[in-house]
C-alpha cells in the first residue's frame, strides 16, 4: 500500500511563477529524479513527435486539441532549451526585441514612401524584413 500523504516531487511549486518558468522548474525537478534523456540530442525526436501531433490537430481545426498539443510542443521546446543551457525566457525576449526592431523597419520604410504599413504588399513587407535582417548582420 502506498502512502498518498507524502509530498510529491512536483508538488509545492511557487505560486507566483510564470508558466514558462514553471515548465523549467517541473523539468528540472523531474531531471533530478532521473527522468531525463540519456543524451540531450535525444530531445529533438520528442520535439519532432510533438510537432507532428500538433500538425495532425491543426489539420482537424479542433481548437481544444490544438491548444493541448501546442502546449506539449512548447513544453518539449522548453525542455530542449533547458538541456542546452538556453534560458527560454531570455531567448523569447530576444526574439520579441528582434521582431519589434524588424517590424519597426518595415514601418519606417512605409513612412519613407508616404504610405501606411497596411498599404504595403506582403512581398514588400518581406523584402523590408529581409533588409532589416541584413542590416542587423552588418550586410547592409
Amino acid at each position: 500500500m502506498t502512502d498518498n500523504s507524502k509530498v510529491k516531487i512536483l508538488d509545492n511549486l511557487p505560486l507566483d511563477i510564470d508558466v514558462l518558468n514553471e515548465a523549467v522548474t517541473i523539468q528540472n525537478r523531474a531531471r533530478k529524479a532521473g527522468f531525463d534523456w540519456k543524451k540531450r540530442e535525444d530531445v529533438w525526436g520528442k520535439v519532432k513527435e510533438e510537432l507532428e501531433e500538433l500538425l495532425v490537430e491543426v489539420r482537424k481545426l479542433d481548437n481544444d486539441k490544438m491548444e493541448d498539443e501546442f502546449g506539449d510542443f512548447l513544453f518539449s521546446i522548453i525542455n530542449a532549451a533547458n538541456l542546452y543551457g538556453i534560458n527560454p525566457e531570455r531567448a523569447l525576449k530576444r526574439c520579441n526585441n528582434k521582431f519589434k526592431s524588424r517590424f519597426g523597419h518595415i514601418e519606417d520604410r512605409a513612412n519613407e514612401s508616404h504610405r501606411k504599413i497596411e498599404e504595403l504588399t506582403v512581398e514588400e513587407m518581406s523584402a523590408y524584413w529581409n533588409e532589416a535582417k541584413a542590416i542587423e548582420r552588418g550586410l547592409k
